[in-house]
């Protein structure tokens, strides 16, 4: 059972270090995850939210040391240099295509790619084949089941954008409201429709599949997850 926290996190396995927040860009809602890697106590951030305050940063370290601050893709960059100044040991990482762009957007970081982190074998951030936008996603097993964030690929959105474009380009795509493949981002950033689908298939095949993290909206779990998220991807064609 997932718990919230006073300042904002919302827990989905404390053993796991499993949590995520949601934070406002200026254009709509985003996820900030975080997990602990498997070595020591070392926590890894995934699209550092903006606009943090100190006590929900006392509440993160209390399940770890952040080492690693990780962008998807070139999009989710703004939190980087606030979570900079609060953690100037950790290092920022990126997708391989996405690292010129990442450089421009933040050049007092040293960024790495996503390939050189260092995890448990049960904890992977990695890239899909078949796009022409860098993206990096997350599986993270547990005996319970596995987490999956699957970056801009899923989304949760409560409600339509009141933007009449983009709440038109919603409705036109059926990318939202609710638990919908993210088809304005797939378009944005697919190349290869098979391939990121059959990639995205075999992860949530690997285990039982226990929480859905999407890079916008909360979190999606119950049910059957499974055949939700198989109905979403069998729409990437």
């Amino acid at each position: 059972m997932a718990t919230t926290t006073a300042n904002g996190w919302t827990i989905l396995d404390k053993d796991a270090g499993v949590l995520y927040r949601e934070y406002d860009f200026g254009g709509g809602i985003a996820t900030t995850l975080a997990y602990r890697s498997g070595v020591g106590d070392e926590l890894h951030v995934m699209s550092p939210a903006n606009k943090m305050s100190e006590a929900a940063f006392k509440e993160l370290d209390e399940f770890g040391k952040v080492t690693a601050l990780i962008t998807c893709n070139g999009f989710h960059w703004l939190g980087q240099p606030e979570w900079r100044t609060r953690y100037p040991g950790a290092v920022s990482y990126g997708p391989d295509a996405g690292l010129k762009r990442l450089r421009k957007k933040v050049p007092s970081a040293t960024w790495e790619s996503v390939s050189a982190l260092k995890s448990a074998a049960n904890v992977r951030c990695y890239e899909l084949p078949g796009l022409k936008m860098a993206n990096a996603l997350v599986t993270i097993d547990t005996p319970t089941g596995t987490f999956w964030y699957p970056s801009d690929f899923i989304a949760n959105i409560p409600k339509l954008p009141p933007n009449f474009l983009l709440r038109f380009l919603f409705q036109r795509t059926d990318s939202g409201p609710g638990y919908k493949l993210f088809r304005l981002a797939t378009w944005l950033m697919i190349k290869d429709k098979a391939a990121a689908r059959e990639a995205m298939l075999a992860e949530v095949h690997r285990h039982p599949l226990r929480a859905v993290i999407p890079a916008h909206g909360k979190h999606v779990e119950g049910g059957d997850l499974l055949a939700l998220t198989e109905a979403q991807l069998a729409r990437l064609k």
